[in-house]
C-alpha cells in the first residue's frame, strides 16, 4: 500500500482558526435555505485526519461545530492507519491519486477539471454552505431492522423528475458513531496544549480517551456503490450485515448512504443520508 504523507507543524497555521471565528473569505452560513419545497438535501464531509496529526483536533472540533450549528450536515472519517482504518478509505485514496495530507477534506466530492480537490478545514464552513443551497433531485429514506442473526437495512431511492442518468451508484456505509480508546492508534496528538485559546487546551500533548466519530466499520455496498434504476423515478434497495460482524451492539452505529454517478473518477455526491440504528 503507498505511503502517505502527513502534514508538517507548518499546516497547523494554515488550517486553524479559533472555535469561533469565522474563516476569512467565506460566508457566514445561517442555513435559511428554503427546504419546503425541494427533496431535503443533506451534506457529507469526508475528512482525513491520524491520531499522529497534531492539528487533526482542530478539524474534528470544526465539523463538531458545523454540524452542531447547520442542519443536514454530517461526516465520514477517514483513518490512513491503525486500528481506526478501514480499507475503503485505501480505495478511495487510490482512486483518487494523490498523496493526502491531514487534516484535509472534501465535502460532497466535489471536484474541478475530473479531479477531486481537497480543502483545508478553514474551508469546510463555506464549502458546506454552498451545498445545502444547491438543490437536489435525488431522496433518500433509511429504515433498519434487526432480527436473531442481522441487522436489516432498507433504502428508497426517489425523484420526483425523470432523470438525464440512469448511471446511478449507491454506496451505503456503516460507521461507528463514537470510538474511544487509551494508547497509540486511539490517543490523538495535540499541538495546542500550551494555546488557552485552543479548544483542547490542557487535554495533555496527547488526549487520552479522545471521541473519534463517524468511524467507518463496514461497506453493505461494493466500494464503488451497487448500481441502482430509478427510471420509474423511485427504487429500493435492501441489505444486511451478520450481528456477528458487529463489535459492538447495533445501536452503536449509524448508516451513511449517498448516491453519485457512474464513473473512473470520483463523482461528486448527489445527495446524502444519515439513519442512526435502534
Amino acid at each position: 500500500m503507498k505511503r502517505f504523507s502527513f502534514v508538517a507543524l507548518s499546516l497547523l497555521l494554515f488550517v486553524a482558526c479559533s472555535k469561533n471565528e469565522t474563516p476569512v473569505g467565506l460566508p457566514e452560513i445561517h442555513n435559511e435555505a428554503d427546504q419546503s419545497s425541494r427533496i431535503e438535501h443533506t451534506v457529507l464531509i469526508e475528512p482525513t485526519v491520524s491520531v499522529s496529526c497534531g492539528a487533526c483536533p482542530l478539524g474534528h472540533h470544526e465539523i463538531d461545530q458545523i454540524e452542531d450549528s447547520l442542519e443536514n450536515v454530517t461526516h465520514m472519517s477517514h483513518y490512513l492507519y491503525g486500528p481506526l482504518y478501514h480499507d475503503y478509505s485505501s480505495y478511495l485514496m487510490e482512486k483518487i491519486n494523490k498523496t493526502i495530507y491531514t487534516p484535509i477534506g472534501h465535502v460532497n466530492r466535489r471536484h474541478e477539471d475530473g479531479s477531486i480537490v481537497y480543502y483545508p478545514v478553514n474551508s469546510f464552513r463555506g464549502l458546506v454552505g454552498n451545498e445545502i443551497n444547491e438543490s437536489t433531485n435525488i431522496g433518500l429514506n433509511v429504515s433498519s431492522n434487526q432480527t436473531e442473526s442481522d441487522l436489516e437495512v432498507s433504502i428508497d431511492i426517489f425523484s420526483e423528475e425523470e432523470l438525464s442518468s440512469s448511471d446511478l451508484m449507491l454506496t451505503v456505509v456503516l460507521v461507528e458513531k463514537v470510538v474511544t480508546g487509551i494508547g497509540p492508534g486511539y490517543d490523538q496528538r495535540n499541538y495546542g496544549n500550551s494555546d488557552p485559546d485552543h479548544p483542547y487546551f490542557g487535554r495533555g500533548n496527547y488526549i487520552q480517551g479522545f471521541e473519534h466519530t463517524n468511524v467507518i466499520r463496514h461497506l453493505l455496498t461494493a466500494y464503488e456503490g451497487d448500481a441502482i434504476d430509478i427510471s420509474d423515478m423511485s427504487t429500493t434497495w435492501n441489505g444486511s450485515i451478520s450481528l456477528t460482524d458487529l463489535a459492538e451492539s447495533p445501536s452503536a452505529y449509524r448508516v451513511l448512504a449517498f448516491v453519485s454517478e457512474s464513473s473512473d473518477i470520483v463523482m461528486p455526491i448527489i445527495n446524502a443520508v444519515e439513519f442512526d440504528v435502534q
